[in-house]
């Protein structure tokens, strides 16, 4: 896909598009959606009585909790994968004995994704000196191990794919899973607002496929060109444009913040939105979805907190 010639365009951390994609297909938000097409359709019909439930809320309100919702779902998932990126990274220290973690450590820096990935704990059988601290594991085993991630990103990645797939066969079914990734997920998510997303802002590289993003490169949201015999000026396009990105902006939940910069983590979120007229470009910062502490209420926490004060307002005089 190449960007719109217009250039406008909507750029993203991987790591942050991957969350909020995730996100947007999560149970409660689905759930919440058909409630809300339900309502706003007018095919669900709700009985005049005189319990109120969170069908009776009028599509107006439940929008209202969808924008709250949708970021804390987001925000858990984060976290969710910060404290499971912590425990990759813990697990491996402690799967080395203490003469090869001293070794590594002096060696390599604190940092385990620095450290050689042929292996986890390479002493000789029979040695704990620290002399022979980088004795191959496959040549106790007479084959070579599998490779990890190589980054954090690519680790991410791994991590959010089965996700991914989890959703994907609650839904559709084991089969449908099969083969499926984090990036699917991603692909399906923006076509529905006709969108998609460029790795080279100047070539258009497609940067949807598995390590792609492994540098945590930020990504560049564009919309899905019109066809070549729309009869539409410029302004019509560039308009059409400007609205399909700042849906995708407000649907996906991505606020504004600053970008993280200079860390080895995955970059939970770093997005801009670039208009260029034909003398500037403005830019408008877009945020980091920072990990949060898991103590915040669960999603379903939330959605019946907000529910219950609705009913309690609509009650009232």
């Amino acid at each position: 896909m190449t960007p719109p010639s217009n250039d406008l365009r909507l750029t993203i951390a991987p790591s942050a598009l991957m969350h909020a994609s995730l996100a947007s297909m999560s149970p409660e938000l689905l759930t919440l959606n058909t409630i809300i097409h339900l309502r706003s359709s007018g095919s669900l019909k709700v009985a005049s009585v005189s319990g109120t439930s969170i069908l009776s809320i009028p599509p107006e309100i439940l929008l209202v909790i969808r924008g709250h919702l949708l970021p804390l779902v987001t925000s858990h998932l984060t976290a969710l994968s910060a404290n499971a990126l912590a425990a990759h990274e813990a697990m491996r220290r402690a799967q080395m004995c203490p003469n090869c973690l001293t070794y590594h450590t002096h060696v390599f820096g604190p940092n385990t994704w620095d450290w050689p990935k042929n292996g986890v704990c390479h002493c000789a059988p029979g040695r704990t000196s620290a002399s022979f601290p980088r004795v191959l594991a496959h040549a106790r085993t007479g084959s070579s191990p599998k490779p990890g991630p190589a980054t954090p990103q690519e680790w991410l990645e791994t991590y959010l794919s089965k996700r991914a797939k989890r959703l994907v066969a609650a839904r559709h079914g084991p089969r449908a899973s099969m083969g499926k990734g984090i990036w699917d997920l991603v692909t399906d998510v923006l076509r529905e607002f006709e969108c998609g997303v460029v790795r080279d802002e100047a070539t258009g590289d497609e940067a949807l496929s598995p390590g792609a993003c492994a540098s945590g490169a930020l990504l560049c949201i564009v919309p899905a060109p019109l066809d070549s015999g729309s009869d539409v000026n410029s302004a019509d396009v560039a308009w059409r444009n400007a609205t399909t990105l700042r849906r995708v902006q407000r649907e996906l939940g991505l606020t504004m913040a600053d970008a993280e910069k200079d860390s080895h983590r995955p970059r939970v979120s770093h997005a801009r939105f670039h208009e260029a007229p034909a003398s500037h470009t403005k830019t408008v910062e877009t945020p980091a979805i920072k990990a949060q502490s898991p103590s915040f209420p669960q999603p379903s926490v939330l959605l019946f907190l907000l529910s219950f004060v609705t009913i309690i307002a609509l009650a009232c005089p």
